[in-house]
């Protein structure tokens, strides 16, 4: 694990760095993990390290972040010689991801309906059912995050309600 500036900071003093230093200390992790998606020993440090920001992502890096964190928790469907799944996932990284988004606001919830509509990638993996369902249970928690008067609500409704899974593709799959 690196020892960077905030590993030296006092446990909670996060939260007073100003935007600028957190985007200085946040941004190389979150392209790092962009870059390197799939990669699990790469995902799950950029994930643990990010972990302690999930509250506090500046605004401009918020896409990114959640682009990254969605697709580093659905992972994708293989084969492999050594084992008998075909679902992987970097396992780490999956263990901190729902609490990250537990920290969402709405800024956050928008990004994540974004990646949804935007995020080629991830249209193409939750076509298995299993990946689909990793989805579907982020898709709670941004619920649960979102205002009431959220523009997306429709949308993760669909995802999470599984009756309404052939609206949700349909959904994404017109934007």
């Amino acid at each position: 694990m690196r020892v960077g500036f905030s590993d030296r900071l006092p446990v909670g003093s996060n939260s007073y760095l100003s935007v600028t230093a957190r985007e200085y200390m946040i941004k190389p992790l979150i392209d790092e993990l962009k870059d390197n998606l799939d990669t699990w020993k790469v995902e799950n440090r950029c994930v643990e390290e990010l972990s302690v920001y999930a509250g506090q992502i500046p605004p401009a890096l918020v896409e990114d972040y959640v682009w990254s964190i969605t697709q580093t928790f659905v992972g994708h469907t293989g084969g492999s010689a050594q084992y008998s799944r075909t679902d992987f996932y970097a396992n780490g990284a999956a263990a901190y991801i729902p609490a990250m988004f537990e920290a969402f606001d709405d800024t956050a919830v928008e990004a994540f309906v974004l990646a949804l509509k935007k995020n080629s990638t991830l249209k193409r993996r939750i076509n298995n059912p299993t990946k689909l369902n990793r989805l579907r249970s982020l898709g709670n928690i941004a619920l649960e995050r979102a205002s009431s008067q959220h523009s997306g609500r429709d949308l993760l409704e669909k995802l999470v309600t599984p009756e309404r899974e052939p609206e949700f593709i349909e959904a994404i799959r017109q934007t």
